[in-house]
């Protein structure tokens, strides 16, 4: 299945094109800024029929909320997908060189609500 992700209400602006793999997900390579985007199958697989559903996807804070969107633009359901995040810390010095040994303390502060699968 192939899927258009937009960055307007109406479908006219594309921002990328991905096709499902063979797990049915479906990944975009691009780094999504915040903001509002809209995501829906354009192509289905042979046999099936084309989901004509627009979905509206929100990115805050590393965060994807995928909202289905009725006719009238109400929202009929939210799925919040959260991303697993990477942090790679490097220390170098004025030449850019790496400096081992180097010792860090990472400090979370804002919101966590320690929902199911989540880790602090």
């Amino acid at each position: 299945m192939e899927f258009t992700l937009y960055s307007d209400v109406n479908l006219v602006n594309v921002v990328e094109v991905a096709v499902s793999g063979g797990n049915g997900e479906v990944e975009f390579a691009s780094k999504l800024a915040a903001g509002t985007y809209y995501l829906k199958e354009t192509k289905a697989l042979d046999g099936y029929a084309l989901d004509d559903t627009v979905y509206m996807v929100r990115v805050h804070a590393g965060i994807a909320t995928v909202t289905a969107i009725a006719g009238d633009g109400t929202a009929v359901h939210t799925v919040v997908n959260e991303t697993s995040q990477t942090l790679t810390i490097e220390k170098v010095n004025q030449s850019g060189t790496y400096v081992s040994g180097a010792k860090f303390t990472l400090t979370r502060t804002g919101d966590y609500d320690g929902g199911e699968g989540g880790t602090q």
